[in-house]
């Protein structure tokens, strides 16, 4: 006699990714040393594109289930200049036997070096937990332009806040110090509030973070020019918490929205922040 079907999750699955990206003297362009990856990572083949090397970050084809660990680590070696996107969404699926997904990432800038980091969505679905870390090491001189996509559900099923628990850290440490920890605790029955602004729901969220000379002047600028096309049906603001370090919140009720407003900030980037003109075509 045939068993019944049970709900329960896939097998767990672990996945390892690290790259290292160096600085070549003689070409004076950046290039991939170190690359190592197992499991549930992919990479596609890096390229320079004239200001600095690409490397697009594949997510897991079949998503995120319960008991996957991700493992990742980016160093960007002085001098270098790299841009880390990702071409699709990470969808985090249902749980029903209580398992929780895993991601912990490490983010190395040493000194002259110069990262755009620009993942896709990171999309949780109904029933679903997730928890993340994330460390960036930075030096004085090295610059940053570092954006975390947030989705609370898929708005095209009438989902809103239906994932169980999502849990988020990440810390910025300048020359070996700690600058900046943050941290999201979220989900249907726990602080719902941080979707929400002025009686209007939203599904999507964007933190944006900018660490180069002057960052606080250029949002200054960048922001006053917005203030004149208002972001429609959406809501943003900055916090400068140093004359070179600005932390950006954007919350929208789509993704293309929230995706057009950081597009917005990505063309008024100064020429030093490595903003590859690829991401014109994929975003």
């Amino acid at each position: 006699m045939a068993s019944a079907p049970t709900d329960r999750s896939p097998p767990a699955l672990k996945g390892a990714l690290s790259l290292d990206l160096d600085h070549c003297h003689e070409t004076g362009t950046t290039r991939l040393g170190n690359a190592y990856r197992t499991g549930l990572f992919h990479f596609g083949k890096p390229y320079w594109d004239g200001g600095q090397l690409v490397v697009q970050v594949l997510n897991p084809t079949a998503g995120i289930f319960g008991g996957d660990r991700m493992e990742s680590t980016f160093r960007i070696g002085p001098g270098a200049r790299g841009c880390i996107i990702s071409p699709s969404s990470n969808q985090v699926y249902s749980m029903p036997d209580g398992g929780t997904g895993y991601a912990n990432q490490s983010i190395v800038v040493e000194g002259g070096g110069a990262l755009s980091f620009l993942p896709k969505w990171l999309v949780l679905h109904k029933g679903s937990r997730f928890r993340q870390e994330t460390t960036l090491q930075l030096s004085r001189d090295s610059t940053l332009f570092y954006v975390d996509f947030l989705s609370a559900g898929r708005s095209s099923f009438g989902e809103f806040l239906d994932f169980e628990q999502f849990l988020s850290r990440t810390e910025f440490w300048i020359d070996g110090r700690l600058f900046l920890k943050e941290r999201i605790f979220s989900g249907r029955q726990r602080n719902r509030w941080i979707w929400e602004s002025g009686g209007s729901q939203f599904g999507y969220l964007a933190n944006v973070y900018l660490h180069f000379p002057k960052a606080a002047a250029f949002c200054e600028e960048a922001f006053s020019a917005f203030a004149d096309s208002p972001f429609p049906d959406g809501a943003f603001g900055y916090t400068a918490l140093s004359d070179n370090f600005v932390s950006i919140r954007i919350l929208g009720p789509s993704s293309r929205l929230v995706e057009a407003f950081v597009s917005q900030v990505t063309g008024k980037l100064p020429p030093s922040v490595p903003a590859s003109a690829v991401l014109k075509r994929i975003r």
